[in-house]
């Protein structure tokens, strides 16, 4: 086509490529080549037979007689993003799943759930912070280098850890009322990261505790005068590995707090 003569497309002779410069003209010029029967599009066994011989050679790879041989990658990457889309749709359906499930429960044990969230009042966050502050210096005390809320591997927040000069951990898990202690269930991911497993708990927690059968494994802190005592002793199954990278991790952690204050 004698697109060129009319500034609709310009090839570049260094990069052996036409560039588009008028789509509007490029429209106009192809709907009328269509009208009088000219040939606009590339066919391999006409074409190749009229450019024989020119300065240039067509590759005998198979793939230049479809339209599509030239987009194979194009193609495999499509192919992959359906696939990956077909996997997130199944995730978001079990989490809806999920959800549905946890809100047949009952109407009453769905909105305690959503309760459980938001069960902290002012005095009990108080509560929390001097139970969290006396965590950390009964672990000092014990000769750990201890930091609080540390973000664990699999992204879970531990209240208080610490780690000794043998390298073993230990992670407490502070509770002020009986409510948050009952809901809490995520505890148990703590167990891969830690060689001792401990609440401390506040009052009515404290009686908690022993309801549930399988508390009485965990390790038990409470208050004693103006420090802390062990209570029950932890007899959990713990399984720590790349304890060197937990260690760095805590240690980080610390770090972060004492150079940004958080």
């Amino acid at each position: 086509m004698e697109f060129g003569k009319r500034n609709v497309i310009r090839y570049d002779e260094n990069d052996y490529v036409y560039y588009i410069c008028d789509l509007d003209g490029l429209v106009i010029s192809y709907e009328k080549r269509v009208k009088q029967g000219k040939k606009c599009l590339w066919d391999y066994d006409i074409d190749i037979n009229r450019i024989r011989g020119d300065i240039f050679s067509i590759p005998k790879d198979g793939r230049y007689r479809l339209p599509t041989g030239l987009a194979e990658d194009l193609q495999s990457e499509l192919k992959r993003l359906q696939k990956e889309l077909k996997r997130i749709r199944n995730e978001q359906k079990e989490i809806e799943n999920e959800l549905k499930n946890l809100k047949k429960s009952t109407i009453k044990t769905y909105m305690e759930s959503v309760e459980a969230s938001n069960t902290l009042s002012v005095k009990e966050l108080k509560r929390h912070g001097e139970l969290q502050n006396k965590a950390m210096k009964w672990l000092y005390q014990q000769g750990y280098v201890v930091a609080s809320e540390w973000t664990l591997p699999n992204g879970r927040r531990a209240d208080v850890v610490g780690f000794n000069e043998n390298g073993r951990i230990v992670i407490i898990e502070v509770k002020v009322s009986q409510v948050d202690f009952l809901q809490d269930h995520k505890w148990r991911t703590y167990l891969d990261y830690c060689d001792e497993f401990y609440f401390l708990l506040h009052d009515d927690a404290v009686k908690a505790f022993w309801k549930i059968p399988e508390h009485p494994q965990c390790g038990l802190l409470s208050e004693h005068r103006q420090g802390l005592e062990i209570r029950n002793l932890d007899q959990l199954q713990h399984n720590i590995q790349k304890r060197e990278e937990l260690l760095f991790n805590i240690s980080r952690s610390l770090a972060k707090k004492i150079v940004y204050g958080y």
